[in-house]
C-alpha cells in the first residue's frame, strides 16, 4: 500500500472537548494519531505501531489506542495507553498529515522543532 491517502480514519471528542483523529494506511507504523484542542489546533501526536480497529479515545493521561492483538483476547483487541509525555508536540508525530495539512494544522506543522524535520 502507498502512502499517497489514508485508507481509513477515525474521529472521536472527549467530554473535555479533544478531538482525537486518527488517518490509518499512513506513517511508519499504522496510523497517525493527533490529539487537537477544542479549536482544532494539534496538541500531541504519534505515529501508532499497532493496527487501529476503533477510535482512539482522548483521556486525562493521553490516549486510549484499541489495537489489534489476536493472541490475547476473544475479540482480537487490546486498548493500549499512550501517554502524553510519549507523544510529540503539534503535529511533528504525524508525519504524512504534517505534510499534507492545511489550515490551524499547516501553521502547527511550520513550528515543528524536531531535528528529524530540519533535514527536509
Amino acid at each position: 500500500m502507498g502512502h499517497d491517502a489514508p485508507s481509513s480514519a477515525y474521529l472521536s471528542v472527549s467530554s473535555q472537548g479533544q478531538v482525537v483523529l486518527a488517518l490509518v494506511g499512513v506513517g511508519i507504523g499504522n496510523a497517525e494519531v493527533v490529539l487537537l484542542d477544542a479549536t482544532g489546533t494539534p496538541q500531541l501526536s504519534i505515529d501508532t505501531e499497532g493496527k487501529l480497529v476503533d477510535a482512539p479515545q482522548a483521556v486525562p493521561a493521553g490516549l486510549n489506542l484499541p489495537v489489534s492483538d489476536p493472541g490475547h483476547d476473544k475479540l482480537g483487541m487490546r486498548v493500549d495507553l499512550v501517554r502524553r509525555q510519549e507523544m510529540a508536540l503539534g503535529i511533528c508525530g504525524a508525519r504524512w498529515l504534517e505534510k499534507h495539512a492545511s489550515g490551524v494544522c499547516a501553521d502547527a506543522a511550520k513550528n515543528c522543532k524536531h531535528e528529524e524535520h530540519e533535514h527536509e
